[in-house]
């Protein structure tokens, strides 16, 4: 799923629990945080959080089909 581009500022937690979710692509939106649901994502293979306003990440180790994260770009210190 590709939401690049959309200005989104936040997922709703409800959005978070697909059990069909492989890639999730949010690269260049207006994200400041990533919600802990995220690890609901069992089957998540790609995640792109890259180029918003992130200064902090969940930790992802229950996401064990992740390949990728892509995290760049971000507010993190």
């Amino acid at each position: 799923l590709d939401l690049s581009r959309n200005k989104i500022k936040d997922i709703h937690s409800e959005f978070w629990k697909s059990d069909s979710l492989l890639r999730l692509i949010l690269y260049n939106n207006l994200l400041e945080k990533v919600a802990e649901e995220v690890c609901d994502c069992k089957k998540l293979q790609l995640l792109d959080v890259s180029n918003n306003f992130l200064s902090t990440m969940p930790s992802l180790n229950l996401l064990t089909e992740l390949k990728e994260v892509r995290i760049g770009l971000n507010e993190f210190k």
